[in-house]
C-alpha cells in the first residue's frame, strides 16, 4: 500500500525543481521589428565619424572565410605542351595501325611522358604526332637523337615549332667540297652578334642556282638574321635564303605536306593516279600538268599556276607573314581556267599532180621549136 512505506506522503505537493520536458512547441517567436523610420540628415553625418573612432583591432578581427572573395588558384608549376613529329626514315606509312603504334610507344621510353589524347596520326599513317610535357623531356634522351628506334621501325624526330615563333632563313657559303660532316660544322658555326642559330641543314643543289659553286648550308634564326657568322677561323656573311614552296611529294599539290594529305598519289610527269617516286617501272607518257593543262609537268617553272603561286610567296613572305599562314593562302590560290586543246586532226597530204597526156611531135618538126614552145612550121623534104 502506498501508505505503509516509511517517508511517502501521497498527499503532499512536490514542486519540481526544472520544469517538465514536453514535445509541445514552445510559444511563437516574436514579430520581427517594422521598419525604421528614415534617419535624420544630423544622424547619417554622426554614423561615419562613429565608425572612425572604432578601434582597429576591430577592423583587423579575421572575417569569415565564406564571405572572403575567392583568389584565382593556379597550378604550383605551369606545365608546357611541347610536341614531336615522328615519321619513317623509309617514308612509309608505318602509323596506319593503330594496335602496332600503341605497342611500340609503350614498349618505349616514351611510354609513361606521353600525354594521353595528344597522340594522332597524320598522313594516312605517314607521320606521328606525340606530346609530352617539356618537363620531362631531360628523362627521355632519345627525344634528342634525330633518328631513333621506335618498336620495329627507323624514324626520324623532330619538335614542333613554337605557336607565334617567327623563323628567319639564311644560306652560308660556298663551302669547300671537302667539308661534308654537318656535325662538325655545327660545333664550330656561331654568330659573332649573338643571335641564336637554331637550325642548321644542307641546301640541295636543286635549290640553287646553276651558276652557283660550292656547298651551302641554311640557317634557321628566330628574329632577325645575323650580320656575320664563323665556322672555324672562317666568317662569312650570310644571306637572305627564301624557302621553296611546300608542296606535297604524293598529291602535288601546294599549301601542305604529306603529313596532312588527304589526297590521291599523283604522277609527277602525266598527273596520272600512280606514284613517279619509287615506281618500278617509270612513267613514259607525255608531259602534262594538272593544274594549267600544259604539256609539261606540274613542277614546272613555266607553269602559269606555278608563277603566280611563287610571286604570292615572295610577297607575302617581303611582308612578314608567318609560313603557316602563307601556306593557308597557297591552298586557297585557284587554278587558272584553261579549255583542252581540240584533238588534233590527221594532215591532210597533197593530192598527187596528174601526169600530162603525151604530146605526138611530128617526125618533121625540129626539136627547138618543140622545147621552147616557139611556133613550128613544117620543112618538106629536101
Amino acid at each position: 500500500m502506498p501508505g505503509s512505506l516509511p517517508g511517502y506522503r501521497g498527499d503532499m505537493d512536490v514542486d519540481p525543481e526544472f520544469p517538465t520536458l514536453s514535445n509541445k512547441r514552445g510559444p511563437p517567436s516574436p514579430l520581427r521589428e517594422a521598419r525604421k523610420a528614415p534617419r535624420s540628415t544630423q544622424e547619417q553625418q554622426q554614423q561615419p565619424q562613429e565608425q572612425q573612432q572604432q578601434p582597429r583591432v576591430q577592423q583587423q578581427l579575421p572575417q569569415d572565410p565564406l564571405q572572403l572573395p575567392l583568389e584565382p588558384q593556379h597550378p604550383p608549376d605551369t606545365q608546357t605542351k611541347v610536341t614531336f613529329l615522328l615519321r619513317a626514315c623509309n617514308g612509309a606509312r608505318v602509323f596506319s595501325h593503330p594496335g602496332r603504334v600503341s605497342h611500340a610507344l609503350h614498349t618505349s621510353p616514351l611510354g609513361k611522358y606521353i600525354i594521353e589524347g595528344e597522340t594522332r596520326s597524320l598522313g594516312n599513317g605517314s607521320a606521328l604526332v606525340v606530346a609530352l610535357w617539356e618537363s620531362v623531356i631531360p628523362k627521355v634522351p632519345i627525344l634528342q637523337n634525330v633518328i631513333f628506334t621506335l618498336g620495329d621501325w627507323q624514324v626520324t624526330c623532330r619538335r614542333a615549332e613554337r605557336a607565334g615563333a617567327l623563323a628567319q632563313y639564311g644560306k652560308v657559303g660556298p663551302l669547300s667540297e671537302e667539308i661534308k660532316d654537318l656535325e662538325e660544322i655545327r660545333s664550330t658555326l656561331r654568330a659573332l652578334d649573338g643571335s641564336d642559330i637554331e637550325e642548321v641543314s644542307w641546301i640541295p643543289p636543286r635549290s640553287l642556282p646553276r651558276s652557283t659553286t660550292g656547298r651551302w648550308i641554311r640557317l634557321k634564326v628566330t628574329g632577325s638574321l645575323p650580320s656575320r657568322v664563323c665556322i672555324g677561323q672562317l666568317v662569312f656573311w650570310p644571306q637572305p635564303y627564301l624557302l621553296p614552296i611546300l608542296r606535297c611529294p604524293a598529291c602535288l599539290k601546294v599549301g601542305h605536306s604529306i603529313n596532312t594529305c588527304r589526297s590521291s598519289v599523283r604522277c609527277g610527269r602525266c598527273s596520272g593516279p600512280h606514284p613517279s617516286q619509287g615506281a618500278e617501272v617509270a612513267c613514259d607518257r607525255p608531259f602534262r600538268c594538272f593544274q594549267c593543262g600544259g604539256h609539261h609537268g606540274p613542277r614546272s617553272a613555266h607553269c602559269p599556276f606555278n608563277q603566280e603561286a611563287q610571286q604570292l610567296y615572295g610577297r607575302l613572305v617581303q611582308e612578314g607573314m608567318p609560313l603557316p599562314d602563307i601556306n593557308s593562302r597557297l591552298r586557297l590560290l585557284p587554278l587558272p581556267k584553261f579549255r583542252p586543246p581540240p584533238p588534233s586532226r590527221p594532215p591532210t597530204m597533197p593530192s598527187p599532180m596528174a601526169a600530162s597526156p603525151p604530146r605526138a611531135v611530128h617526125p618533121d618538126v625540129a626539136y627547138s621549136s618543140v622545147c621552147h614552145g616557139n611556133r613550128y612550121t613544117i620543112t618538106g623534104p629536101n
